[in-house]
Order: structure tokens, then C-alpha cells, then sequence
């Protein structure tokens, strides 16, 4: 009874050995995935991002899925500029009536969960759809970051190491690989500031201060994101984030980035 008894113990005490050394091993992964900091050099101009290299500035983009928008379209009003997706076409205005209602019922933080909880497509409607996260994020930036924060929670998918292995004891650094749904962002973002750069064009100056204060509080916070969004892009698939220290807040951080090195 006592040698069965030991014999228990025994591959208990194995077994627990077995998940530290894998719960090391995936720690382990994490830490060594990305291996050095980097910094985005890029720039926006004209709602288009440009990479730089030895040669100098260049142009990664192509803007898609553009509709006829008149110029005195307000774009700060996005379900305006959804408006125009849904017209003509049975799809974007199906999906234009679902979110909307899902807007009033829920607010700004509902209607960003339905879109950002979907799988990420690559068309006309799916522009609409982020187009409506953007201006979202742009309306939410002046209250807080908390709808920003559950933004980019979406854009990244936890990488749990080459064992796909789930952490029992999850502490210390952990390792993000981005998804699709960070350049639908962009994408809608450079979409959204081409509308407003091509209505600034034609509109005139206007001669009421708040209103013209307004216009460029705005356009300001949508380059803001933009950028943020652009320099997260820029970096290769793998970004380490960091729980906040104890004691402190429970904010996550990003500690270390990695950039594909050039041949």
C-alpha cells in the first residue's frame, strides 16, 4: 500500500516537472521571438503612408474601394460617409441598418465589438464597416483611450510559442502576433483622411473661429491615430507587451518591437 502509495507521488511530482520545463520552454520562446527595439521610420503626407530607405521616401499604399462623396459632405459625421457606401448596393446598406441600430441600442463601444469581433474581409463593405471604427476611435479620443485599448486588443492574437502551449503559471512578458484587421484600419484611415483633405480643398475658409477650431481638433486626432496605427504596422509580426508592474495599474505595455531586417 505505501510502494503504491509512493509510486503516486512519484508521477505526480513528474508530471508537475513536465509542465514547468514546457511552461519554461514557452517563456522562454517569448522572450527570444523579437530580439531587438526598432523605431518606425515613416511618414504620412496627404493620407498616404511612405517608407523610408537609402534612396529616400516611398509610397506603400494604394487606396481602395473609394466612393463618390460630395465635397459639402460632412466627413466628421461618419454614418454620413457610410451613407454613401450603402448606396446602390444592397450589401453595405443591410449591414449600414444592422450597425446603425446596434449604434443606438449600445452606443460607440458596441457597434467597434460587432465589426472588430468578425472575421476581416477585404471589400467594399468591409471598408464601410472600418470607416465606422475610425470615426468611432476619432469621436472617443477626446473621453479616453478605453475604446482604443479594445481596438488594438483585437488587432493582435496572443502566439503562445511553437508548442501552441497555454502558460499554467502566465507571468513575465508575452508575445503578440498582429492580424488582418490592423490594415482594414489604415486602410480606412487613409481613406477617411483623403475625404477630408479633398473637401478642405474646395470648401471655403470659415469665418466662424469654434466651427474652424472643431475642423482642425479633428482632422488632428485622426492623424494622431493614423500614425499610431501606421508605426504598430511597420513592425514585423511579433510584438512583446508587458502587464504592468504590481502595485501599479493594469495597463499592458509594449516593451520591444522587431523590424525584418532588409537583404
Amino acid at each position: 500500500m505505501k510502494l503504491e502509495y509512493k509510486k503516486r507521488i512519484y508521477w505526480l511530482l513528474r508530471f508537475i516537472l513536465i509542465v514547468c520545463v514546457v511552461n519554461v520552454l514557452t517563456g522562454f520562446y517569448e522572450m527570444c521571438s523579437t530580439s531587438k527595439n526598432a523605431n518606425a521610420n515613416q511618414i504620412i503626407w496627404k493620407g498616404k503612408r511612405y517608407n523610408k530607405d537609402e534612396t529616400g521616401y516611398h509610397s506603400i499604399d494604394e487606396i481602395k474601394y473609394l466612393v463618390d462623396i460630395p465635397t459639402d459632405c460632412d466627413v466628421k459625421d461618419i454614418w454620413a460617409v457610410a451613407g454613401y457606401y450603402a448606396k446602390d448596393d444592397s450589401e453595405c446598406d443591410t449591414r449600414l441598418k444592422e450597425l446603425k441600430n446596434i449604434y443606438d441600442e449600445g452606443g460607440e463601444k458596441a457597434v467597434v465589438e460587432d465589426i472588430m469581433s468578425k472575421d476581416v474581409g477585404d471589400d467594399k463593405k468591409t471598408m464601410m464597416e472600418y470607416l465606422i471604427v475610425d470615426g468611432c476611435l476619432i469621436e472617443s479620443l477626446s473621453n479616453d483611450t478605453e475604446l482604443l485599448n479594445s481596438v488594438l486588443e483585437h488587432c493582435y492574437d496572443r502566439d503562445y510559442g511553437f508548442l501552441g502551449y497555454k502558460r499554467y503559471i502566465d507571468i513575465g512578458n508575452k508575445l503578440y502576433k498582429k492580424n488582418g484587421k490592423i490594415e482594414r484600419i489604415i486602410e480606412a484611415f487613409e481613406t477617411l483622411s483623403k475625404y477630408t483633405i479633398d473637401r478642405a480643398i474646395v470648401m471655403p475658409k470659415s469665418e466662424d473661429g469654434d466651427e474652424s477650431a472643431i475642423e482642425t481638433v479633428y482632422y488632428h486626432r485622426m492623424i494622431q491615430l493614423f500614425q499610431t496605427f501606421s508605426s504598430l504596422s511597420y513592425f514585423d509580426d511579433n510584438l512583446l507587451a508587458a502587464k504592468s508592474y504590481p502595485g501599479m495599474d493594469n495597463k499592458k505595455y509594449i516593451v520591444r518591437a522587431s523590424i525584418k531586417e532588409k537583404l
